[in-house]
């Protein structure tokens, strides 16, 4: 039994709460296990290990719980495994395999002199549950998930309370995030059980010596299934504690388990099956040791049976796929990592060895070296990604307005849905969502992030995909995907083996002073060794992103949806190491922002191996993919985008693209001003307008700015204004802003930011 903390501990936790979440919590991160994705049948992410997984202790470990919108944690040491929910929190999970099932959590209400009663109102999948009342101290919530409400692939629960407040209006802690509820760990568990008995590990697996352990009696594990009509199946070597059944069954979305094979786990040593698969859809192979306990579903024995099975890659084996039939759609697959340098790449010349996944999908794939972002930051920038436009034009420029609601031109996941595409959106920032329209045209859209959570969740992209697919076919619609990982986006925390060059390039500081902000606000840029370990962190969370695309790549590639797909990966944006006095995003218009990495993979591996060094910008996706996807540039017209196919015809001219930047942004506090500039590029000769005269550090600057690229990459020496070729850029700016001006959107809608909103902004240093 669990003890109950009297409420001064709560007291202590409040007093607590005003710390800076992110920064406490990097010392209390465990380091996590690396991990090398051999078959995507065995990718730790997308296996789902019995009772032990479906379990999220705040604590970074994997889980099949994952955490959506209206989460504030983890909690600041000495409580790293605990988190904050505000008044709506939301939670994704799949189904466990069998039996009828409860979500039980281990809480606490925000509780305050005169506070009202709390309660909870759960809606699982759009159903409304019934409410449940919150006891004063801690204990359990258990919420029964009825089957007919539960979906066989991924559900959603939104978790609505009666109030959230703010600490510090209603006790003596500083802390001002409106906070409802504290979670120590969130469980599903079989009808009934404790909780204690839900959250028991009961199977393992090592990554590295592919070696899985069972508990008898216990769920066991699933695995991935493609989507094929028929496999090979491998259980490598077993060892046992002791006689018992082993059960290898079949669970698809739509039918009845199918008993694959069932048997003594003396014959299942070696076992290879050939197994039809008639729904040839996206299925799950359920492994399981039988219980010799009488009592149904699962046992409770003293002491049950372990059973360790030594799985190859080839466990579950495909048979060569068949070509794609001809004229089928390619699928969509636009994969953003957030915050990424074109030089931290090593097929952009980065020195360290950070991107072996991403320079072997390079390598099969066209490389544009010349790509511009159309901003300095996540919001205006993805927006234009995924509309063609440039920011202006969209509307969404600012973090303090929501945009242009319906207004907004058309999405390339409208463009796309209209014709038959199936769109999925997966996103770990909340800037890339429903909070500003950036959902629309989707027909799922999934939010992965939580304040103040620093631990990285690339993997989880994959995780709501493969959840996402259960029960497809192949021959069901083309898929659209975007997807929008967070790493490498400050705070740099490297862990593991992932931080190795930051070892080799130590500095002197303490750990929670290596962010952007503190090195712009004491001024450490100059410090040419800090510097470098703050960049040598960054670079370890790039090698991180890189693992985690690669282990993306062998998804698809499992899934056969890699060959013929349309694959592309680029960056919103850069990040800044004091190239120009500053560091973090989002407030300058150099080079180091705007240059992003952008490779596309082409259906059947055309133009491989291209590389194309014209100006290129990442408005150029939507009508690129439109004229693949529909065979026709039919209704890009209105797009500032055109299309890079023409960069790679025989006869392809040499492009001197004009491309244009532009960063509007509010300001952070005292801290940082508000900064609106404007940038275009024609040939060799950039220019920069200053439309309020002021750079973030609130010191006068020249109202435009041109440098020659060729002869001053660096941007480090402006030209004459007399200049003629600066004269003639500052012209083609301004009849370019007016342009744009004259078609700029409303201003967005007037419902103001949510408390959780503003607060997730002012953590990233937008406002």
């Amino acid at each position: 039994m669990r003890t109950v903390r009297p409420r001064s501990w709560l007291n202590t936790v409040l007093a607590r709460f005003s710390a800076a979440l992110a920064l406490v919590s990097l010392a209390c991160q465990p380091a996590p296990v690396p991990f090398e994705v051999h078959t995507s049948a065995l990718d730790p992410e997308l296996m789902t290990l019995g009772d032990g997984s479906f379990v999220q202790h705040f604590n970074g470990e994997p889980s099949a719980i994952k955490l959506g919108q209206g989460w504030l944690g983890p909690e600041p040491r000495p409580n790293p495994e605990k988190a904050w929910a505000a008044k709506r929190a939301m939670l994704y999970f799949p189904t466990p395999v069998g039996g009828a099932i409860d979500l039980v959590a281990y809480c606490t209400r925000f509780a305050y002199p005169d506070a009202p009663v709390q309660r909870v109102q759960p809606i699982l999948n759009g159903s409304w549950q019934p409410a449940i009342e919150l006891a004063d101290s801690w204990g359990e919530l258990r919420i029964p998930l009825p089957n007919q409400a539960l979906d066989p692939r991924l559900n959603t629960l939104e978790l609505l309370f009666d109030y959230a407040a703010r600490p510090n209006e209603v006790t003596s802690s500083a802390a001002n995030r409106p906070v409802s509820t504290l979670f120590e760990s969130i469980a599903l568990v079989p009808r009934g059980w404790s909780f204690d008995e839900g959250v028991t590990s009961a199977s393992t697996f090592d990554s590295t010596t592919q070696q899985l352990s069972l508990t008898e009696g216990r769920r066991g594990v699933t695995l991935p299934v493609p989507p094929v009509s028929s496999f090979n199946l491998n259980i490598g070597s077993v060892e046992s504690s002791g006689p018992g059944t082993l059960s290898l069954r079949l669970i698809t979305v739509d039918g009845e388990p199918q008993e694959l094979w069932q048997g003594n786990l003396k014959d299942a040593d070696g076992l290879a099956l050939t197994v039809s698969h008639p729904a040839g859809s996206h299925a799950q192979l359920a492994i399981e040791v039988l219980s010799t306990n009488p009592t149904a579903g699962h046992a409770r024995a003293a002491e049950p049976v372990t059973v360790t099975l030594s799985l190859g890659p080839d466990v579950i084996a495909p048979p060569p796929r068949a070509a794609p039939r001809k004229g089928a759609p390619p699928h969509v697959f636009v994969y953003m990592i957030d915050t990424l340098r074109a030089d931290a790449l090593g097929v952009y010349g980065a020195e360290r060895p950070t991107s072996p996944n991403i320079d072997r999908f390079a390598s099969g794939s066209v490389v544009f070296d010349n790509a511009w972002s159309p901003s300095a930051w996540t919001l205006p920038a993805t927006a234009s990604v995924l509309t063609g436009v440039y920011p202006s034009r969209h509307g969404r420029t600012k973090g303090s307005v929501r945009g242009p609601g319906d207004n907004a031109p058309i999405s390339l996941a409208e463009r796309l849905g209209k014709q038959g595409y199936s769109t999925i959106g997966i996103s770990q920032t909340y800037i890339a969502s429903r909070a500003y329209g950036l959902d629309r045209g989707f027909d799922a859209f999934y939010l992965n992030d939580v304040l103040g959570h620093w631990t990285r969740d690339s993997n989880s992209i994959r995780w709501f995909l493969w959840h996402h697919l259960l029960g497809r076919s192949v021959d069901d619609a083309p898929l659209f995907v975007y997807s929008h990982s967070v790493a490498p986006h400050s705070p740099y925390i490297p862990q593991g083996h992932d931080a190795r060059f930051a070892e080799h390039a130590p500095g002197d500081l303490p750990v929670h002073q290596y962010q952007p902000h503190i090195f712009m606000d004491e001024g450490f840029g100059s410090n040419t060794e800090e510097t470098a370990h703050l960049r040598a962190l960054y670079d370890g969370e790039v090698i991180y992103s890189d693992r985690h695309f690669g282990a993306f790549l062998d998804l698809l590639e499992y899934l056969d949806l890699y060959d013929n797909s349309i694959i592309v990966l680029l960056s919103d944006h850069g990040e800044e190491f004091y190239e120009h006095g500053g560091f973090d995003h989002s407030r300058t218009l150099f080079q180091e922002l705007l240059h992003v990495p952008l490779i596309v993979k082409l259906p059947a591996g055309q133009h491989a191996g291209t590389r194309v060094g014209d100006r290129v910008s990442t408005v150029d996706i939507v009508p690129t993919i439109l004229e693949l996807a529909t065979n026709s540039a039919t209704g890009t017209d209105s797009l500032d985008g055109i299309s890079l196919l023409r960069t790679l015809a025989p006869d392809a001219p040499a492009e001197r693209r004009v491309v244009f930047a532009e960063v509007d942004v509010d300001p952070a506090r005292d801290r940082y001003a508000a900064v609106a500039q404007a940038a275009i590029v024609s040939g060799n000769i950039k220019c920069i307008h200053s439309k309020n005269e002021v750079d973030r550090f609130f010191q006068p600057v020249a109202s435009y700015r041109a440098y020659d690229l060729a002869a001053d990459p660096k941007e480090l020496h402006p030209l004459p204004e007399s200049d003629a070729a600066a004269q003639r850029c500052f012209s083609a700016l301004k009849q370019w802003t007016e342009r744009v001006s004259s078609s700029t959107p409303e201003a967005g809608q007037a419902e103001p930011l949510s408390d959780e909103e503003r607060a997730r902004l002012e953590a990233l240093g937008y406002l």
